[in-house]
């Protein structure tokens, strides 16, 4: 039962997020400027993507349909098409995110900053020109990790972007890319707690249950073109809100 109540409440993480901005006039306040430019980014590369999908995913039927040696006019040929589409919306939304990710990455490490600060998980912390040299340190130290983190990614992408060609290992490496979105997305949260890549990684792992909850949820929204935009920064809040709960557990526990 407590691992279906966890995945559930990965899986809802972002609902949660969409209501504590809702009744957080400050939250809310601080969701305007990156949901817009979400939806400009967004929309652009949305709209790009989605007049090249018919091609691409044509195109790349047809390489599969060679490799399988299946016969272009049966039944199971006319079905690639198919297959593919779901799996061609799922890597759109992956990447018109890492698009908006890019542009809009200082809004959401903010927007999270705030969310920790409002449950409780963090202090408010404040800039002072004596401690600029901190300041300083932390900046690098945290830019350090964002670039350990991207290389991990490359690697472990490239690693499940092979599997996604091999039938029953593209499950796994569908699974494979939600996990990292779902870290990706929290990792707005960990920046913010100040944390090392080893502890985000390890928190990471010991509630696997229910990041993979945030996983699916995450990957549901990918599926609908347009989606992604809007949940952005209840998902941010909401897996705030997942640190914040899963810090609280072991003391629960106890």
């Amino acid at each position: 039962m407590n691992l279906v109540i966890n995945f559930s409440h990965g899986f809802l993480a972002p609902i949660y997020g969409a209501r504590r901005i809702i009744l957080d006039s400050e939250l809310r306040a601080l969701s305007v400027l990156p949901l817009l430019t979400a939806l400009v980014v967004g929309s652009f590369f949305t709209t790009l993507g989605l007049f090249q999908m018919g091609s691409a995913v044509a195109t790349v039927g047809q390489l599969l349909i060679g490799l399988l040696t299946l016969d272009p006019s049966g039944i199971a040929a006319q079905i690639v098409p198919f297959v593919l589409w779901p799996a061609g919306l799922l890597l759109l939304g992956a990447g018109v995110y890492i698009g908006i990710r890019l542009v809009a990455a200082p809004f959401y490490t903010f927007l999270a900053e705030k969310t920790l600060v409002r449950l409780g998980a963090r202090s408010e912390t404040t800039f002072e020109l004596r401690s600029l040299h901190r300041w300083l340190l932390l900046s690098l130290r945290m830019f350090l990790v964002s670039m350990a983190k991207a290389v991990l990614f490359v690697i472990a992408g490239g690693i499940l972007f092979i599997l996604s060609f091999v039938p029953i290992l593209n499950v796994v490496a569908t699974f494979g890319f939600l996990h990292m979105l779902a870290f990706d997305i929290s990792d707005f949260s960990f920046e913010a707690m100040e944390w090392p890549l080893s502890r985000r990684i390890s928190h990471v792992r010991s509630n696997f249950v229910t990041y993979s909850g945030l996983a699916c949820g995450l990957g549901l929204a990918m599926i609908v073109p347009g989606l992604n935009l809007l949940i952005l920064p209840a998902a941010v809040v909401g897996a705030s809100e997942t640190l914040h709960r899963t810090l609280c557990i072991p003391k629960e526990s106890k």
